[in-house]
Parts: structure tokens; C-alpha cells; sequence
């Protein structure tokens, strides 16, 4: 038994979704392959005119699963969502965000 926590958890393949969202409004974001327990951080990737902001967290389930409510206060546009999680995992996703 020579793994390490630390090469397990890196090597599971981490996914995320998003559904479309009108500004003001909401989007679902489900994760999966994070580790149980994990803290998650949905960023939206250069959504601050440029700058990475955090729009919601979370915690991943005993499956290393989640489904986190994002408020959609951005323009309407194509966002890259970024689930980073405490332990590393990370997986990323589209954000469509129309105008209402």
C-alpha cells in the first residue's frame, strides 16, 4: 500500500455543469469526482472585468458529488466556470448568462 491520500485523489477525473442562466438569475452547478467532504469554490474565471471572482462554495457529498445554486450577477455572455476544491480537485465548465 504505497499510495499516498494525495496520488488517489488527483488521479480521479473531477466534471462540472452548468445550466444557462439570465442575469440577475441562477444557475445550477453539479460536480462530481471531488473527494467526499470536499470544500468546493465555483469561480467565475475572469468574470470581474478580467479578474477570477468567487461566486458560490459548497461542500461535495460522501459521493465527492454537489450541486451548488450560483447567482448569475454578471453580464450577458459565455463565462468558464472553475470548481476548485480544498483538496485540489478542480474541473471546469461553460456559463451561458443571457439577458433576461
Amino acid at each position: 500500500s504505497g499510495w499516498s491520500s494525495d496520488v488517489c485523489s488527483s488521479d480521479l477525473s473531477a466534471s462540472l455543469a452548468a445550466t444557462p442562466a439570465e442575469t440577475g438569475g441562477t444557475s445550477v452547478v453539479y460536480g462530481a469526482g471531488f473527494a467526499a467532504g470536499e470544500m468546493v469554490s465555483i469561480i467565475g474565471v475572469g468574470a470581474a472585468d478580467g479578474v477570477d471572482k468567487i461566486l458560490a462554495g459548497g461542500e461535495a457529498n460522501a459521493s465527492g458529488a454537489f450541486q451548488i445554486d450560483v447567482k448569475a450577477d454578471l453580464d450577458a455572455g459565455l463565462y468558464t466556470l472553475t470548481a476548485r476544491g480544498s483538496s485540489n480537485s478542480e474541473a471546469t465548465a461553460p456559463l451561458l448568462v443571457a439577458d433576461k
